[in-house]
């Protein structure tokens, strides 16, 4: 799969111009994802592998996640068995792992290793955006605002992308700017707006990026001072909470 990049010029399915590429890159990157694949098992790959394998069979969830990532991408010079893979997302997401939970949400939307079940693959991410996992809490604000395994909701949208945002993820937050850039789900507000494009502007969103200096130029100065003062502040506390 690629990642299509689309400018703000462009006028797709507000607001696609973020989630798109984000769906393609960054959500398959969370849950799936190895290193490089080897085309032959070195003695540290099969050392590594056993190791992994070991715990996981002794029903340690992480490596079980670990394990069903190794057989998703074949890994490791194992074979490549997607199916297998995600039976031990599921071992791991019974035991309510949700990093697991989002693989295995994954997988049933995709059809990757089971038969594409976009209700069960909604469940899934449920289940580990309600223990605050930030990607799985996109992911359910991306199926709500879609219409994905359930119907379509901008609100309810708009109300788990706001929970990744909380929480600092870039994307989450300027796809919230974008919502409120564009009324999506909630009332237009361009210093709500300005605000989360500023806080993921600073972790090097792009299209926040040019959200903030296409708003500068439309907001007035006392209210990008108030703004920035907010953002400082949120900052802060973010900072704080994280130590």
């Amino acid at each position: 799969m690629s990642i299509f990049k689309k400018s703000f010029k462009s006028k797709p399915s507000a607001p696609r111009v973020i989630f798109n590429r984000f769906l393609l890159g960054f959500v398959l990157t969370l849950t799936l994802t190895g290193q490089t694949l080897y085309a032959q098992q070195s003695d540290a790959d099969a050392k590594k592998l056993a190791e992994i394998r070991s715990k996981a069979e002794k029903g340690e969830a992480e490596a079980q996640v670990e394990f069903g990532r190794i057989l998703s991408q074949g890994k490791f010079g194992v074979t490549k068995d997607e199916v297998e893979a995600v039976k031990w997302f599921r071992k791991a997401a019974e035991q309510n792992f949700f990093s697991a939970q989002n693989c295995l949400g994954f997988c049933y939307l995709n059809g990757i290793g089971v038969e594409k079940d976009e209700q069960e693959g909604l469940k899934w991410y449920r289940k580990a955006a309600e223990q605050n996992f930030y990607a799985s809490q996109f992911n359910l604000g991306f199926c709500y605002y879609n219409g994905i395994g359930v119907a379509k909701d901008d609100a309810e949208a708009v109300k788990w992308y706001r929970k990744a945002a909380e929480q600092n993820f870039a994307t989450a937050q300027a796809t919230v700017g974008e919502c409120y850039f564009r009324g999506i789900g909630v009332a237009k507000d361009m210093a709500e707006a300005y605000k989360w494009f500023l806080l993921a502007a600073a972790q090097g969103e792009e299209d926040a990026k040019s959200r903030v200096r296409h708003l500068e130029k439309k907001l007035k100065k006392d209210q990008i001072a108030e703004v920035k003062k907010q953002v400082a502040e949120w900052t802060k506390q973010y900072e704080k909470a994280a130590n």
